[in-house]
């Protein structure tokens, strides 16, 4: 597991959000599908996360902030640069190799962005993404164009987006879009968060 590259980093996360329990089952099975499928799992940690964070201190965090608004840019439209690079180099390395992109909450929307600006993306995977840029990643200015409904939306139309543990009221601007583009079936999905929770809790009392 990651434990035994960054024990020290590892470590650290877990102090520093106690009520997060390791998800063993869960990494069994990503390896299980791994060896079935004969894929490859890269782990991308952007800037200031995992191996490379910062001090953790809010006003510390904060500081850190504003340096980069400074620079006119912001921490993650960064990130979003670090994970754009990541796929251009996996790219190169593997040019007959597709991507599949998954992230989570903030960092989902990231990955989001950067799917948009690269090529060979063959899908897209976003677990509990914020659905507004007025409670996920700030880039400077986006909402005097678009909101995170409409950037899906523009990646729904080039390949396979889902949302996982999201809720479908949530989204209706996009699948109805969707619909008036003549998106084929399973071009966009959306894994509702409810529905999720009633299956592992069946499977738990199975």
């Amino acid at each position: 597991s990651l434990s035994a590259f960054f024990p020290n980093q590892i470590r650290a996360e877990l102090q520093l959000f106690p009520d997060v329990k390791p998800d063993n089952l869960g990494w069994m099975k990503a390896v299980a599908d791994v060896e079935d499928q004969q894929t490859a799992v890269i782990f991308l940690p952007p800037r200031g996360i995992g191996p490379t964070a910062w001090n953790r201190d809010p006003k510390a965090q904060g500081q850190i902030r504003r340096r980069f608004m400074l620079l006119g840019q912001t921490l993650e439209s960064m990130r979003v640069w670090d994970i754009k690079r990541a796929v251009e180099v996996l790219r190169e390395e593997f040019t007959d190799r597709t991507v599949q992109l998954v992230g989570e909450r903030e960092q989902g929307i990231n990955a989001l962005y950067a799917a948009l600006f690269v090529n060979g993306i063959a899908s897209l995977e976003l677990i509990e993404p914020p659905v507004s840029h007025q409670t996920g990643p700030d880039y400077l200015n986006v909402l005097r164009y678009l909101d995170i409904p409409q950037t899906v939306t523009m990646a729904a139309n080039q390949f396979p987006v889902k949302i996982t543990r999201g809720k479908t009221a949530q989204w209706t601007w996009t699948t109805e879009t969707g619909a008036k583009l003549g998106w084929p079936q399973g071009r966009f999905l959306i894994q509702d968060a409810r529905k999720a929770a009633l299956d592992q809790l069946k499977i738990g009392l199975e």
